[in-house]
């Protein structure tokens, strides 16, 4: 697997002395600058967080891979992803098409936004 092209990563929970996934993130490369990012998070984990947590990983992994932006196909009565990516890519294009929205989202645009860490 070419992890340039490919990432996915997980996000566990221990219960009862066990672990078990209860979020997926990955990203595919889509065109030669941009991939396209899905997220998942098991309904009793969602809004805590999760989501955006790895949101923030799989956008560091992708610049160090030369990404400059993400791109995401999301059905249009799924509203917690499209905010969870407009907050966090405030300056993100939407475009909605029947059924799905497509965010695009520049990597550029949200690091001019981000506060600079000083220490």
């Amino acid at each position: 697997m070419d992890y340039r092209k490919n990432m996915s990563i997980i996000g566990l929970a221990s219960k009862r002395g066990h672990k078990e996934i209860v979020a997926i993130g990955s990203y595919a490369a889509f065109e030669e600058d941009k991939a396209e990012i899905a997220l998942v998070v098991r309904d009793d984990f969602q809004r805590q967080g999760i989501g955006t947590h790895l949101l923030k990983i799989l956008e560091r992994i992708a610049a160090e891979n030369n990404y400059k932006g993400f791109i995401a196909s999301v059905l249009k009565e799924n509203r917690v992803m499209i905010h969870t990516f407009q907050k966090h890519f405030p300056k993100s294009e939407i475009m909605s098409r029947g059924s799905e929205v497509f965010v695009q989202m520049d990597f550029e645009d949200h690091m001019q936004t981000e506060p600079v860490d000083r220490q």
